[in-house]
């Protein structure tokens, strides 16, 4: 964790650092890094990112990696837009309107990361 917090301390955009190691297991840890706001810095999130990626790679026996978090407040775990389309009618006909969907999703400057699978 030392390592990764002067990775954070050299760093002009960082604001604020925290590291927990044994979490979540005792061999794993977690260190955060929150950025200044956008006024306050002339590098992208992920430019911050990208340059981290190497120094953390260098630190010897640490598997480590920075990763991009949503910017506006999403949580990291989840898809930037859901749909859930309810309907009672034959699977068959509900399959062809989220085919439809998908499709409209796909066209340029759409929806990216498209799934879609059974639902209940």
């Amino acid at each position: 964790m030392k390592k990764l917090e002067a990775i954070y301390r050299e760093m002009p955009e960082t604001a604020r650092y925290n590291g927990f190691a044994g979490f979540p297991t005792v061999s794993d840890g977690v260190s955060i890094a929150q950025l200044k706001p956008w006024s306050e810095r002339s590098r992208k999130q992920q430019e911050i990112v990208s340059s981290l990626m190497p120094k953390f790679g260098a630190i010897p026996g640490v598997r480590a990696f920075p990763t991009n978090v949503p910017s506006l407040g999403q949580s990291p775990r989840s898809r930037p837009v859901e749909f859930v389309i309810m309907s009672q009618a034959p699977f068959e006909q509900l399959q062809r309107h989220v085919d439809a969907l998908i499709a409209e999703a796909s066209r340029p400057r759409g929806a990216s990361r498209r799934t879609s699978g059974a639902l209940p």
